[in-house]
């Protein structure tokens, strides 16, 4: 079977990186995952370069306590996917040609407020109870597409450029990731990771835009939820890094994107000598910013609670050069288009103790408007008015 991946990854100059024509392609669907990390590093010694994603539930396995949880997966779906490459051919997006229309229909959202409600009070009373600080919940659109998903990759990248966007074609399926967040690089013995906590909307105005920047930066809640997960990520670099190596380099740094404004933090460590890709992950996946703190006890939390599982969302997807250094992203903004039409794409926030369910529930479609304005068959679902009696109500 002939595959076509695609991985980009923008450095100074513009450029894409492109993977094609895999000699091997590594899959975990269950067992030891250290096995599956022996594999990998065995192609990265032979020279080779590897790509692909980690989803969500493969970190189930990379902890004892949360393996119970291992059968709770996306149906007919790997928990991770590799491919083994030559090394990647470097591509000028602007050398992308006009692409074909690709339509959405039988859109979606898979939980309603009414439930959405109950479930916070849910998070709630585990918060009470001291069982977790903070839940980070999803929620997800399902529906149908016509036309071929790299035709909208294209589309979509001449408006909205990310800095860790790629997208993943294999026979069955496609992963479209627009991710402005970065999970982890390494480059030699330095590790870091930007967790991205903290949204609020663009303005109309460059002046208005500029104050719900500073607003944002200022906002004891918001800055109260990046320092938390920063703190997170910093912990567990502790585990793999040398004794005094990690800082914060840059804290509660507002980003602007086309439709929202993001609050990220970056956190950096030298490696311990020795430590392998698997213990990194061990240690660090899935980012802190997608699951709450405290981790562990938050992702049980989080599979109580969830209406289905994850998938490659809040994953991680990137490469892996042959002398061990890799980028990984968040797979945030980012959607599955199956080879059979169907298609989801998931979305979510922070639920702490004084969390509003409607403030959230915004929260959650202000983060879809990045693909709302350029899908217009979304607008029928985002068109919602919260009314004080009723809560949301369709338009």
């Amino acid at each position: 079977m002939d595959y076509f991946w695609w991985l980009n990854v923008y450095d100074a100059n513009g450029c894409a990186y492109i993977f094609s024509h895999p000699k091997r392609v590594l899959i975990f669907e269950e067992g030891d995952p250290k096995k599956f990390f022996l594999e990998i590093e065995k192609f990265l010694k032979k020279g080779f370069y590897v790509a692909g994603f980690f989803t969500y539930e493969f970190g189930y396995y990379l902890e004892e306590r949360l393996k119970p949880y291992c059968k709770r997966r996306l149906e007919g779906f790997p928990l991770a996917y590799f491919g083994v490459f030559e090394a990647p051919k470097p591509f000028k997006i602007e050398k992308i040609q006009q692409a074909n229309t690709v339509h959405f229909f039988d859109i979606a959202l898979n939980l309603s407020f009414e439930d959405y409600q109950r479930i916070v009070s849910r998070i709630k009373s585990y918060i009470s109870s001291g069982d977790t600080y903070q839940v980070n919940y999803t929620l997800k659109y399902h529906f149908q597409f016509k036309g071929h998903p790299r035709d909208f990759f294209f589309r979509f990248l001449r408006k909205q450029k990310v800095r860790y966007a790629c997208m993943l074609s294999t026979a069955g399926f496609s992963i479209l990731s627009f991710s402005p967040e970065l999970f982890l690089e390494k480059r030699g013995s330095i590790l870091r990771s930007s967790p991205m906590k903290g949204t609020a909307c663009r303005g109309q105005f460059l002046e208005e835009d500029e104050k719900i920047a500073q607003r944002l930066s200022e906002d004891p809640k918001n800055r109260a939820e990046n320092i938390m997960i920063t703190d997170l990520v910093r912990n567990d670099f502790g585990k793999i890094c040398e004794p005094g190596s990690v800082w914060v380099p840059e804290l509660f740094k507002v980003e602007r994107y086309r439709t929202v404004h993001q609050m990220i933090s970056t956190v950096e460590g030298r490696l311990r000598k020795g430590t392998s890709f698997y213990e990194i992950m061990k240690a660090l996946f899935p980012s802190g910013s997608v699951t709450g703190a405290p981790k562990i006890r938050t992702m049980e939390i989080i599979a109580e609670l969830e209406v289905e599982p994850r998938g490659v969302y809040t994953g991680a997807l990137g490469f892996i050069t042959p002398i061990g250094d890799f980028l990984f992203n968040v797979a945030i903004r980012t959607l599955i288009l199956k080879k059979d039409g169907r298609g989801e794409f998931g979305i979510g926030s922070g639920i702490v103790w004084d969390s509003s369910p409607e403030e959230e529930y915004k929260e959650c479609l202000l983060k879809a408007r990045f693909l709302i304005e350029d899908i217009p068959e979304f607008k029928l679902v985002e068109t919602l008015r919260f009314d004080p009696e009723h809560g949301f109500v369709r338009l």
